[in-house]
């Protein structure tokens, strides 16, 4: 599962879970962690 903040399923899911705020849910989308890291970490995919 990636990107949720993408995707219809995602929005209900986190609006469920986090509210409405966006910005918040972007501290629980993988693919939006990874785009705003500030240092490389070794990552396992």
């Amino acid at each position: 599962i990636v990107a949720p903040t993408q995707v219809p399923w995602g929005h209900k899911a986190f609006e469920a879970y986090l509210g409405s705020d966006r910005e918040v849910w972007k501290q629980y989308d993988t693919v939006e962690l990874i785009r705003t890291v500030q240092e490389r970490l070794p990552l396992l995919v």
